[in-house]
């Protein structure tokens, strides 16, 4: 049976979670947790994923985020697997860490993110690890309320606009905490989703579209930088050094889209394991003064949009 293709697009929001295979701990101390948001944080920076909200229970853990780019699956598959490596390497482990995929419910912006908020940050209390959220270490509850540093790759602010500020967003988790107020009836507490939603927009189909829009856009800022034509920017090139341009156009799709190794081959003509190489080989030896000039370039101006 073919799995489900999840639904994803540029902006959307998604609650994603993961458990431990067989229900065992994944968080076993302080590095762990520490680990595990060191590869969040590299994983913004990667992809543009907003994160903007979390929480690390021991045996499973919550996120709150952004897509972008609409590149999700790409974003959690770099984000889980550079965490499982370190993680078996930290411990001398060997085999998985989490029972098959994350998983994710795509939620309405204007509906669902009141809810999601105040129960990620409770579900320490409701494990009955901490009396109170502020309490909690390991989610993103003592940044909102100004307890702790924010990181620079959490988003607070635009939740806490939704709440009309930090007063508000502690008094509406008090009252959901104590019962005093009902959490929305159409949300299972227990999992953690809203029943009946299957996170399809009805402007699916337009949202699908903001992908090539976004790879058309990647392409003339590829070619504006290099100056030259898509033709030239793909030609082959035998001999020392080959064509900078190639290298650099590689780098920029991996970089500004969620295009996979082969699509990024049969978009410039050469084969996914060229493709493969020139990655790891700027990954690892960096480039020319010119192709990194490029690369900052490109940085700068995807920064500025």
């Amino acid at each position: 049976m073919t799995r489900r293709r999840r639904v994803d697009f540029p902006g959307a929001w998604h609650h994603v979670m993961g458990r431990g295979a067989r229900r065992e701990a994944i968080f076993r101390d302080e590095g762990d947790c520490v680990l595990f948001l060191d590869c969040v944080a590299a994983t913004v920076t990667r992809f543009a994923l907003a994160v903007h909200a979390f929480a690390l229970m021991p045996n499973h853990y919550h996120l709150l985020v952004r897509s972008v780019r609409g590149n999700l699956s790409r974003s959690m598959q770099n984000l889980l697997s550079s965490f499982v490596l370190g993680l078996n390497r930290r411990h001398k482990w060997d085999g998985p860490v989490f029972r098959g995929r994350f998983r994710n419910q795509r939620v309405d912006e204007s509906d669902h993110l009141k809810t999601l908020l105040p129960y990620i940050h409770l579900n320490p209390v409701r494990a009955g690890l901490v009396p109170t959220p502020e309490r909690a270490l390991w989610s993103s509850c003592q940044a909102y309320v100004g307890l702790a540093t924010r990181p620079d790759w959490l988003s607070c602010d635009l939740l806490l606009s939704l709440y009309g500020g930090v007063g508000n967003l502690v008094a509406h988790t008090r009252c959901l905490r104590e019962g005093s107020m009902q959490w929305p009836s159409d949300f299972d507490l227990d999992r953690g989703v809203f029943k009946g939603w299957d996170g399809v927009p009805l402007d699916y189909d337009g949202k699908r579209r903001l992908r090539q829009a976004n790879l058309d856009q990647v392409r003339a800022r590829i070619m504006g930088i290099a100056q030259a034509d898509w033709e030239n920017i793909c030609q082959r090139r035998m001999g020392p050094g080959g064509n900078p341009m190639l290298r650099f156009a590689v780098w920029a799709l991996r970089e500004g889209t969620d295009l996979r190794q082969w699509e990024i081959a049969r978009l410039v003509g050469c084969k996914a394991s060229h493709v493969a190489v020139l990655l790891n080989r700027l990954g690892h030896k960096g480039d020319t003064p010119k192709v990194r000039g490029w690369m900052s370039e490109f940085r700068q101006q995807e920064a500025a949009e």
